[in-house]
Protein backbone atom coordinates (compact mmCIF):
# COMPACT_ATOMS: atom_id res chain seq x y z
CA UNK A 1 0.00 0.00 0.00
CA UNK A 2 2.90 2.37 0.71
CA UNK A 3 4.22 1.77 -2.80
CA UNK A 4 0.83 2.55 -4.31
CA UNK A 5 0.56 5.76 -2.30
CA UNK A 6 4.02 6.85 -3.45
CA UNK A 7 3.03 6.17 -7.05
CA UNK A 8 -0.15 8.22 -6.57
CA UNK A 9 1.78 11.16 -5.14
CA UNK A 10 4.16 11.11 -8.11
CA UNK A 11 1.65 10.57 -10.92
CA UNK A 12 -1.41 12.30 -9.41
CA UNK A 13 -3.54 9.44 -10.82
CA UNK A 14 -4.00 5.84 -9.74
CA UNK A 15 -6.36 2.98 -10.61
CA UNK A 16 -6.69 0.28 -7.98
CA UNK A 17 -8.99 -2.36 -6.55
CA UNK A 18 -9.76 -2.61 -2.83
CA UNK A 19 -11.54 -5.12 -0.60
CA UNK A 20 -13.20 -4.06 2.63
CA UNK A 21 -13.16 -6.14 5.81
CA UNK A 22 -16.67 -7.48 5.10
CA UNK A 23 -15.74 -8.61 1.58
CA UNK A 24 -17.05 -5.75 -0.55
CA UNK A 25 -14.75 -5.14 -3.52
CA UNK A 26 -14.30 -1.72 -5.09
CA UNK A 27 -12.67 -0.38 -8.22
CA UNK A 28 -11.10 2.96 -7.31
CA UNK A 29 -9.69 5.86 -9.30
CA UNK A 30 -7.59 8.21 -7.17
CA UNK A 31 -6.89 11.68 -8.51
CA UNK A 32 -6.40 15.29 -7.50
CA UNK A 33 -8.83 18.18 -7.78
CA UNK A 34 -7.93 21.75 -6.94
CA UNK A 35 -4.72 20.50 -5.35
CA UNK A 36 -6.39 17.99 -2.99
CA UNK A 37 -6.65 14.18 -3.20
CA UNK A 38 -9.98 12.78 -4.35
CA UNK A 39 -11.35 9.44 -5.49
CA UNK A 40 -14.19 7.76 -7.35
CA UNK A 41 -15.24 4.23 -6.39
CA UNK A 42 -17.42 1.61 -8.02
CA UNK A 43 -18.67 -1.58 -6.36
CA UNK A 44 -17.58 -4.79 -8.08
CA UNK A 45 -20.04 -7.68 -7.67
CA UNK A 46 -18.55 -10.60 -5.74
CA UNK A 47 -20.16 -13.06 -8.13
CA UNK A 48 -19.42 -12.92 -11.85
CA UNK A 49 -22.81 -12.75 -13.62
CA UNK A 50 -23.88 -15.51 -15.99
CA UNK A 51 -24.37 -14.70 -19.66
CA UNK A 52 -28.13 -15.10 -19.26
CA UNK A 53 -28.14 -12.72 -16.28
CA UNK A 54 -27.05 -9.84 -18.52
CA UNK A 55 -28.88 -10.83 -21.68
CA UNK A 56 -25.89 -12.26 -23.55
CA UNK A 57 -26.98 -15.88 -23.88
CA UNK A 58 -27.28 -15.32 -27.64
CA UNK A 59 -23.51 -14.82 -27.77
CA UNK A 60 -22.64 -18.07 -26.03
CA UNK A 61 -21.45 -19.49 -29.34
CA UNK A 62 -18.50 -17.07 -29.23
CA UNK A 63 -17.14 -19.03 -26.27
CA UNK A 64 -16.45 -21.91 -28.65
CA UNK A 65 -14.05 -19.85 -30.76
CA UNK A 66 -10.42 -20.93 -30.67
CA UNK A 67 -8.74 -17.90 -32.23
CA UNK A 68 -9.41 -14.32 -33.29
CA UNK A 69 -10.18 -11.08 -31.49
CA UNK A 70 -13.41 -10.32 -29.61
CA UNK A 71 -13.84 -6.70 -28.53
CA UNK A 72 -16.45 -5.27 -26.18
CA UNK A 73 -16.92 -1.63 -27.10
CA UNK A 74 -18.87 1.30 -25.74
CA UNK A 75 -18.54 4.37 -23.50
CA UNK A 76 -17.72 4.25 -19.80
CA UNK A 77 -20.52 2.56 -17.88
CA UNK A 78 -21.84 0.60 -20.87
CA UNK A 79 -21.06 -2.76 -19.26
CA UNK A 80 -17.95 -3.75 -21.22
CA UNK A 81 -16.03 -5.23 -18.28
CA UNK A 82 -19.09 -7.05 -16.93
CA UNK A 83 -19.92 -8.56 -20.32
CA UNK A 84 -16.33 -9.64 -20.90
CA UNK A 85 -16.13 -11.16 -17.40
CA UNK A 86 -19.34 -13.14 -17.91
CA UNK A 87 -17.97 -14.64 -21.11
CA UNK A 88 -14.58 -15.49 -19.61
CA UNK A 89 -16.22 -17.09 -16.56
CA UNK A 90 -18.49 -19.15 -18.82
CA UNK A 91 -15.44 -20.48 -20.68
CA UNK A 92 -13.59 -21.20 -17.42
CA UNK A 93 -16.51 -23.21 -16.03
CA UNK A 94 -17.69 -25.07 -19.12
CA UNK A 95 -14.78 -25.28 -21.54
CA UNK A 96 -11.57 -24.68 -19.63
CA UNK A 97 -8.13 -24.24 -21.12
CA UNK A 98 -5.25 -22.03 -20.10
CA UNK A 99 -6.59 -18.49 -19.60
CA UNK A 100 -4.32 -15.53 -18.84
CA UNK A 101 -5.74 -12.11 -17.98
CA UNK A 102 -3.82 -8.82 -17.95
CA UNK A 103 -5.80 -6.22 -15.98
CA UNK A 104 -5.53 -2.72 -14.55
CA UNK A 105 -6.69 -3.40 -11.90
CA UNK A 106 -8.11 -6.89 -11.35
CA UNK A 107 -11.87 -6.51 -10.97
CA UNK A 108 -13.86 -9.75 -11.06
CA UNK A 109 -12.26 -12.82 -9.47
CA UNK A 110 -12.72 -15.84 -11.74
CA UNK A 111 -13.04 -19.48 -10.71
CA UNK A 112 -12.18 -22.39 -12.97
CA UNK A 113 -13.46 -25.95 -12.76
CA UNK A 114 -11.74 -26.94 -15.99
CA UNK A 115 -8.24 -25.86 -16.85
CA UNK A 116 -6.17 -23.04 -15.42
CA UNK A 117 -6.72 -19.30 -15.08
CA UNK A 118 -4.04 -16.74 -14.18
CA UNK A 119 -5.11 -13.19 -13.32
CA UNK A 120 -2.27 -10.67 -13.49
CA UNK A 121 -2.44 -7.03 -12.41
CA UNK A 122 -0.51 -4.08 -13.81
CA UNK A 123 2.05 -2.80 -11.32
CA UNK A 124 1.82 -5.87 -9.11
CA UNK A 125 2.42 -8.75 -11.51
CA UNK A 126 3.79 -6.96 -14.58
CA UNK A 127 5.05 -3.47 -15.44
CA UNK A 128 3.74 -2.75 -18.96
CA UNK A 129 1.00 -4.22 -21.15
CA UNK A 130 3.13 -4.50 -24.34
CA UNK A 131 5.91 -6.38 -22.53
CA UNK A 132 3.41 -8.67 -20.77
CA UNK A 133 1.70 -9.44 -24.08
CA UNK A 134 5.01 -10.26 -25.71
CA UNK A 135 5.88 -12.62 -22.88
CA UNK A 136 2.49 -14.26 -22.54
CA UNK A 137 3.24 -16.81 -25.26
CA UNK A 138 5.75 -18.44 -22.92
CA UNK A 139 2.84 -19.21 -20.58
CA UNK A 140 1.20 -21.38 -23.28
CA UNK A 141 -2.25 -19.72 -23.16
CA UNK A 142 -5.33 -20.68 -25.14
CA UNK A 143 -7.17 -17.48 -24.23
CA UNK A 144 -5.73 -14.04 -23.43
CA UNK A 145 -7.78 -11.28 -21.82
CA UNK A 146 -6.56 -7.68 -22.15
CA UNK A 147 -8.35 -5.21 -19.90
CA UNK A 148 -8.23 -2.43 -22.47
CA UNK A 149 -6.41 -1.81 -25.75
CA UNK A 150 -4.89 1.60 -25.05
CA UNK A 151 -1.93 2.28 -27.32
CA UNK A 152 -0.10 1.21 -30.48
CA UNK A 153 2.08 -1.42 -28.86
CA UNK A 154 -0.80 -3.06 -27.00
CA UNK A 155 -3.08 -3.07 -30.06
CA UNK A 156 -0.33 -4.42 -32.33
CA UNK A 157 0.50 -7.19 -29.84
CA UNK A 158 -3.17 -8.15 -29.43
CA UNK A 159 -3.65 -8.38 -33.20
CA UNK A 160 -0.53 -10.51 -33.56
CA UNK A 161 -1.66 -12.90 -30.81
CA UNK A 162 -5.12 -13.18 -32.38
CA UNK A 163 -3.71 -14.14 -35.78
CA UNK A 164 -1.26 -16.70 -34.37
CA UNK A 165 -3.91 -19.09 -33.09
CA UNK A 166 -5.04 -17.49 -29.82
CA UNK A 167 -8.42 -16.19 -28.72
CA UNK A 168 -8.05 -12.63 -27.44
CA UNK A 169 -10.69 -10.68 -25.49
CA UNK A 170 -10.35 -6.94 -24.95
CA UNK A 171 -12.32 -3.73 -24.45
CA UNK A 172 -12.17 -0.44 -26.30
CA UNK A 173 -13.76 2.94 -25.58
CA UNK A 174 -15.49 3.48 -28.92
CA UNK A 175 -19.21 4.05 -29.57
CA UNK A 176 -19.71 1.82 -32.62
CA UNK A 177 -18.10 -0.67 -34.99
CA UNK A 178 -16.98 1.84 -37.62
CA UNK A 179 -15.16 3.98 -35.09
CA UNK A 180 -13.66 0.85 -33.55
CA UNK A 181 -11.95 -0.07 -36.81
CA UNK A 182 -10.90 3.54 -37.38
CA UNK A 183 -9.47 3.75 -33.85
CA UNK A 184 -7.42 0.59 -34.30
CA UNK A 185 -6.13 1.60 -37.72
CA UNK A 186 -5.40 5.23 -36.80
CA UNK A 187 -2.94 4.30 -34.03
CA UNK A 188 -0.60 2.83 -36.64
CA UNK A 189 1.77 4.98 -38.73
CA UNK A 190 0.28 6.07 -42.09
CA UNK A 191 2.45 3.68 -44.09
CA UNK A 192 1.04 0.69 -42.16
CA UNK A 193 -2.63 1.61 -42.08
CA UNK A 194 -3.69 0.04 -45.39
CA UNK A 195 -1.87 -3.17 -44.49
CA UNK A 196 -3.66 -3.33 -41.13
CA UNK A 197 -7.04 -2.86 -42.83
CA UNK A 198 -6.52 -5.68 -45.30
CA UNK A 199 -3.67 -8.11 -44.54
CA UNK A 200 -3.22 -10.45 -42.82
CA UNK A 201 -5.96 -9.61 -40.31
CA UNK A 202 -9.18 -8.54 -42.10
CA UNK A 203 -10.55 -5.83 -39.84
CA UNK A 204 -13.19 -5.07 -42.47
CA UNK A 205 -15.14 -8.10 -41.18
CA UNK A 206 -15.38 -6.30 -37.85
CA UNK A 207 -17.85 -3.80 -39.38
CA UNK A 208 -20.48 -6.38 -40.31
CA UNK A 209 -20.29 -8.45 -37.16
CA UNK A 210 -20.39 -5.62 -34.67
CA UNK A 211 -23.05 -3.55 -36.41
CA UNK A 212 -25.32 -6.58 -36.45
CA UNK A 213 -24.77 -7.39 -32.81
CA UNK A 214 -26.03 -4.78 -30.38
CA UNK A 215 -27.30 -6.13 -27.07
CA UNK A 216 -28.82 -4.50 -24.03
CA UNK A 217 -28.27 -5.76 -20.51
CA UNK A 218 -31.23 -6.78 -18.42
CA UNK A 219 -32.47 -4.62 -15.60
CA UNK A 220 -30.31 -6.07 -12.81
CA UNK A 221 -27.12 -5.26 -14.73
CA UNK A 222 -28.37 -2.44 -16.94
CA UNK A 223 -25.61 -0.07 -18.10
CA UNK A 224 -25.59 3.51 -16.88
CA UNK A 225 -27.42 6.17 -18.86
CA UNK A 226 -29.31 3.59 -20.92
CA UNK A 227 -26.36 3.05 -23.23
CA UNK A 228 -26.06 0.07 -25.54
CA UNK A 229 -23.26 -2.47 -25.35
CA UNK A 230 -21.65 -3.67 -28.55
CA UNK A 231 -19.33 -6.54 -29.21
CA UNK A 232 -16.97 -6.72 -32.12
CA UNK A 233 -15.49 -9.99 -33.40
CA UNK A 234 -12.54 -9.97 -35.79
CA UNK A 235 -11.62 -13.33 -37.24
CA UNK A 236 -8.34 -14.27 -38.89
CA UNK A 237 -8.67 -16.02 -42.23
CA UNK A 238 -5.54 -17.90 -43.32
CA UNK A 239 -4.33 -17.18 -46.81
Amino acid sequence: MATEYKKFKERKELDASYSTANGVRLRINCHYKRGNPSLSARIIPNIVPKLEDIGLEELEYLCDETDGLILFIGPTGAGKSTSLAAMVQHIALHKGGNIVTLEDPIEFIFTSEKGLIRQRQLGTDFHEFPAALRGVLRQDPNIIVVGEMRDLETIAAALTLAETGHLVFATLHTPNAVQTVDRIVDVFPPFQQQQIRTQPFPLSSCHRRAEASTVRSRRSYRPARGTDQHYCRCKHHPR
